[in-house]
C-alpha cells in the first residue's frame, strides 16, 4: 500500500489519481496499488486519531492552535468523552452499496446504518488558528443533575459562508447496566440545538414514518449537523436530563464552525409557546 492516492505504479511513491476514482473501476481502480477495508483496518488508525487528541489537549494546541510553550500548565486531561466526541465530531460521510452489485452512493444523512458517523478525518475538528477555517468550542466533565437542563449559546460568525456547517455533538461515559436488561442505555441525556426561526433539531436528527423528528433514547452519542447556518444568527444548544436514574451524570459536548460563544444568551423564538420559564416548549 502506497497511499490514499498514488499512481498505480509498484515501482515508485508517487501520489497521483484520488482514492474516489475505486469506486469507479473496482476490479482495476485507476491510482490505486491495493484497497483494503474492514475492522482490521479502520482500527488501529482510529487507535492512532485517539492519540492525536489526546495529545491535542494534553499540549495546549486548542489555546492558541499551537503547541504551549507550558503544556504542563496550560494543558488538560480530556475524558474519554471528549475524545470520542472529538472523533465523532470528525467524521465524514463514506461511500456505501445497498447491494452487492450496486453502485457506490453518499448516504442521505449521518449518521447512518452503513457506516455510523463515517470517516475520522481530524482537520475537521482539530482547530490550529489561521490555518483552520473554523472555530472549535468545547466543554468537558460538564455535570448535570436529574430533571435538569443545560444551556451553551453560540453565534454564527457575520461572514460564514453560506455553506459552512455548524456542528454540535454530545457524548456521556454511560453507567454500566444491568445484565439481561431489554435497555442498554441507563443514563438518558438529549441534544436540542434551537436556531435563530426557533426551529428545533433533535440529536442524531432521526424520522419517523411520517417525517417528524424522534428522540433519541437509545445512544449515549448524539449530534446535530446544520448544512447552512444563518450568518450572524444565535443558537442555542440545550442539553436536557431526560433520565438519570443513579444521579448526576458528567457530559462532554464539542462544537464547530465558524462561531464564537456570547456574553450572553439571546432571547429564543418559539415556533410554539413558551413554557413560562422563558424557555420554548420541546
Amino acid at each position: 500500500i502506497r497511499s490514499a492516492c498514488s499512481d498505480g505504479s509498484l515501482a515508485t511513491n508517487q501520489c497521483g489519481s484520488q482514492v474516489e476514482s475505486y469506486y469507479d473501476n473496482k476490479d482495476r481502480p485507476e491510482g490505486v496499488v491495493l484497497g483494503m477495508s474492514g475492522t482490521s483496518m479502520a482500527t488501529p488508525l482510529c487507535a492512532g486519531a485517539a492519540a492525536l487528541v489526546r495529545q491535542y489537549f494534553r499540549e495546549g494546541f486548542f489555546l492558541t492552535g499551537q503547541k504551549s510553550q507550558q503544556p504542563e500548565t496550560d494543558g488538560i486531561n480530556p475524558s474519554s468523552a471528549l475524545v470520542k466526541a472529538m472523533m465523532i465530531q470528525s467524521g465524514e460521510p463514506l461511500y456505501f452499496q445497498t447491494s452487492n452489485d450496486g453502485p457506490y452512493e453518499l448516504p442521505p444523512q449521518m449518521p447512518h446504518l452503513s457506516q455510523g458517523f463515517g470517516r475520522v478525518n481530524l482537520e475537521n475538528v482539530l482547530w490550529f488558528g489561521d490555518d483552520s477555517d473554523f472555530s472549535l468550542v468545547f466543554k468537558d466533565r460538564q455535570l448535570i443533575q436529574p430533571d435538569a437542563m443545560d444551556l451553551h449559546c453560540l453565534t454564527i460568525d457575520q461572514d460564514a459562508p453560506a455553506d459552512h456547517p455548524l456542528r454540535v455533538t454530545l457524548v456521556w461515559t454511560d453507567p454500566p447496566g444491568s445484565p439481561g436488561t431489554q435497555r442498554s442505555l441507563v443514563h438518558n441525556l438529549d441534544l436540542v440545538v434551537q436556531g435563530p426561526d426557533g426551529a428545533f433539531e433533535y440529536g442524531n436528527q432521526q424520522t419517523d414514518a411520517d417525517g417528524a423528528q424522534v428522540v433519541d433514547d437509545i445512544n449515549n452519542v448524539e449530534q446535530v449537523t446544520i448544512p447552512a447556518p444563518w450568518a450572524g444568527g444565535a443558537y442555542r444548544v440545550y442539553i436536557i436530563a431526560r433520565d438519570l436514574p443513579l444521579g448526576a451524570q458528567k457530559y462532554s459536548l464539542v462544537v464547530t464552525g465558524r462561531i464564537s460563544e456570547p456574553e450572553e444568551c439571546a432571547e429564543p423564538t418559539c415556533t410554539d409557546e413558551c413554557n413560562g420559564n422563558g424557555l420554548c416548549k420541546f
